[in-house]
């Protein structure tokens, strides 16, 4: 009888035998991780800002109203940043028709006096993270309670022909307002509307 070939197997481990993880080197001159992230967070930010609001005029108005406000009074300059421009977003985009920046202006601060800010609300996802992510992880308890009193506030005001004082601006003459409002009779154009155009325009530069 003849035997069976035999076989022989060669096993090659490419792992170090130790199984230690090379420690990893990092040149003196490199860069700060966290700086970096950063940056190519508000670079992604800026893409969406791009995409999502830049076709918005009503919205773009809306921000640059809120910045001033949020630069004027302290309650509200927490809420200057990221967080702002993705709360007008979300406010104006998801009407179910377009907004003057009168109507947009009001519906965002209707968002903030329901209480979207304060614990236990819905909260303002941030689009531009993987993971779930609150852009308002920053605000404390008590800036959320803030500026959802101070939201509410700015409403009655508005409801009670006083939005100058939200604007920080002299009550409008009544004779110009009525005047710029037979200019543009048939169009979206509200007296509420010519205080905030004239108030973009004008005031923030």
């Amino acid at each position: 009888m003849t035997e069976p070939p035999l076989v022989k197997l060669y096993l090659v481990f490419l792992l170090h035998s130790s199984l230690e993880p090379c420690a990893e080197s990092s040149p003196q001159d490199a860069l700060d991780r966290q700086k970096c992230l950063t940056s190519l967070a508000s670079l992604r930010q800026a893409k969406w800002f791009q995409a999502k609001v830049s076709e918005l005029e009503s919205c773009v108005i809306v921000i640059r109203i809120f910045r001033d406000l949020c630069t004027r009074v302290s309650t509200w300059a927490p809420l200057k940043g990221w967080i702002l421009e993705l709360l007008c977003q979300k406010a104006i985009s998801t009407s179910e028709r377009l907004l003057g920046p009168g109507e947009a202006f009001r519906r965002v601060l209707e968002c903030l006096a329901s209480g979207i800010l304060i614990e236990g609300g819905p909260g303002i996802s941030d689009p531009c993270e993987r993971d779930s992510t609150d852009a308002g992880a920053h605000l404390t308890l008590q800036q959320r309670e803030d500026i959802t009193q101070s939201a509410q506030f700015a409403l009655r005001l508005s409801a009670f022909g006083q939005l100058y004082k939200v604007l920080g601006m002299d009550r409008l003459n009544s004779k110009f307002a009525r005047l710029l409002s037979e200019q543009n009779r048939g169009t979206n154009v509200t007296f509420y509307n010519v205080q905030l155009h004239l108030f973009s325009t004008l005031k923030i530069k």
